[in-house]
């Protein structure tokens, strides 16, 4: 695994984690910010963890993030300019 185990504080002191369950849950959340309320910048936002998980080599659960693209792209059509990059960050070549 290219990380380790990560430290992060608490209420009850420093607690040790594993990152994939540290960037599932980044990932979760940047995903129901993206479907609740898709505004260009938390697509982009979310666009780039996407990015950067995949250069890194951190699993994230690709399955998610594709539901809620196609979940956004369909409820949203106004908002499908902004999530191309998106799309092409989960491999997806599409055309408005």
């Amino acid at each position: 695994m290219l990380i380790g185990s990560i430290y992060y504080y608490s209420v009850s002191g420093f607690q040790k984690s594993q990152p994939l369950g540290i960037m599932h849950r980044a990932v979760a959340r940047a995903l129901d910010l993206v479907t609740q309320s898709p505004s260009h910048d938390c697509i982009a936002n979310t666009t780039a963890l996407i990015e950067g998980a995949r250069r890194l080599g951190i699993r994230y659960g690709h399955r998610a993030p594709q539901n809620a693209f196609f979940q956004t792209w369909r409820a949203r059509p106004d908002k499908r300019a902004d999530l191309l990059p998106f799309a092409n960050a989960l491999g997806f070549s599409l055309a408005t």
